[in-house]
C-alpha cells in the first residue's frame, strides 16, 4: 500500500468514525431531570426525637423526621431544634 492510499484509507475511517459518533449522539435520549424538592405541605411525618441534651447543642439535636416519595425518589428531611451551625462559645 502506498502512502497516498494509506492516507486515503485513514481519512475514510476517520470520517466513518465521526459519522458513527454523530449518529449515536443524535439518537441518544437525554438524561431525565431530577424531581423538584417537595413543598412544605407534602412531607409525611415519620418520627419525633425526644430532647436529650439541653439547650447547649440544639443546632445538632434532631426534633423530627419527615419523608416523601415521588417518581422513584425517596426524600428525607430532618428538622433540628435550633438553627444549623456550630456553637460560637
Amino acid at each position: 500500500m502506498t502512502g497516498r492510499n494509506l492516507v486515503a484509507t485513514i481519512g475514510r475511517a476517520a470520517r466513518a468514525a465521526l459519522f458513527a459518533a454523530f449518529a449515536w449522539l443524535a439518537l441518544a435520549t437525554p438524561a431525565a431531570a431530577q424531581p423538584a424538592w417537595p413543598a412544605d405541605g407534602q412531607w409525611i411525618w415519620l418520627a419525633n426525637d425526644p430532647e436529650e441534651g439541653g439547650l447547649h447543642d440544639d443546632q445538632r439535636d434532631v426534633e423530627s423526621l419527615w419523608y416523601y416519595v415521588r417518581d422513584g425518589y425517596l426524600f428525607l428531611r430532618m428538622k433540628n431544634r435550633g438553627p444549623a451551625g456550630w456553637c460560637t462559645t
